[in-house]
């Protein structure tokens, strides 16, 4: 997150579960969250109401406000959509749900109900598991035998009957 917080829900609560793009992690509250789209909210009726105005500048001060309070949620990573929705929704969310910015399995979980949260706060880690590193030792007198970009295949003993290929990428 990019702002300071508490977790109110996990929505993912195990490390090892594959997650998509887009999907929920965890809802935080945050006061400034709330008040920055309570600040674009009231930004909006302001530049509707000085619209009208004759006086010079005023309608342009309003259309300003409006959008540096939109540009400040664009700030906190908020899309287009989530701030459209704010708008016509017409009240500000007490919570803020934070999605996956990638797919991935989540290899750490530090997102707990009720903790505090900073922006320094790593809540998850997602790793892209479609390839991995093999580091594999070799006796001596089949080292001969081993060159970079050969094909390799290796047996695990987790997956008994599979076998997965691969490429010779570095010989230390």
């Amino acid at each position: 997150a990019k702002y300071d917080g508490w977790v109110e829900r996990v929505h993912v609560d195990s490390v090892g579960k594959l997650v998509g793009v887009g999907e929920p992690l965890v809802d935080i509250y945050s006061p400034e969250i709330h008040q920055t789209q309570e600040e674009l909210l009231l930004a909006r009726r302001a530049r509707q109401e000085l619209a009208g105005s004759g006086v010079a500048g005023v309608p342009e001060s309003g259309d300003l406000l409006y959008r540096a309070a939109r540009r400040r949620l664009e700030l906190f990573d908020f899309k287009a959509e989530e701030i459209d929705a704010i708008e016509k929704r017409g009240t500000a969310s007490r919570t803020i749900t934070l999605h996956a910015q990638a797919t991935g399995f989540v290899t750490a979980r530090n997102a707990f109900l009720k903790q505090r949260v900073t922006s320094e706060t790593e809540l998850y880690a997602l790793t892209d598991l479609s390839t991995v590193w093999i580091i594999a030792d070799v006796y001596e007198y089949e080292s001969a035998q081993v060159r970079v970009g050969q094909p390799a295949t290796v047996t695990l003993a987790a997956f008994p009957g599979r076998s997965f290929r691969g490429r010779v990428s570095y010989i230390y």
